[in-house]
């Protein structure tokens, strides 16, 4: 069991640093011309969320306290349905940089 915690906490502080440097690498602007990519400006931050989730859920295993897991789960559970939002609604502040001023918006 705490070999699944340790992987999902490692998952989720890489799927943070992942976003990270797709939210603000300054070479990725080649990538606006990849008419596959548009699809994603969402998925790019919702990362975030997804990633914290991870983090936490990484943590359950070691709480002792009914009462702080079940908030935990919450928190968890909290985080990846904002992930999924961000993910599906992909409002324009959460687009990175090098795709803000795309003529198609």
């Amino acid at each position: 069991m705490a070999g699944i915690s340790i992987g999902s906490f490692a998952f989720g502080v890489i799927a943070i640093l992942v976003g990270i440097y797709i939210y603000r690498a300054p070479n990725l602007e080649r990538m606006r011309r990849y008419y596959y990519f548009y699809w994603i400006p969402g998925g790019l931050f919702s990362v975030f969320p997804l990633g914290a989730a991870f983090i936490v859920f990484g943590f359950f295993p070691w709480i002792e306290n009914d009462f702080l897991r079940l908030g935990c789960l919450y928190l968890a559970v909290l985080l990846v349905l904002i992930g999924v939002v961000l993910w599906t609604w992909s409002p324009k502040w959460t687009r990175p940089y090098w795709m803000r001023d795309d003529p198609q918006d």
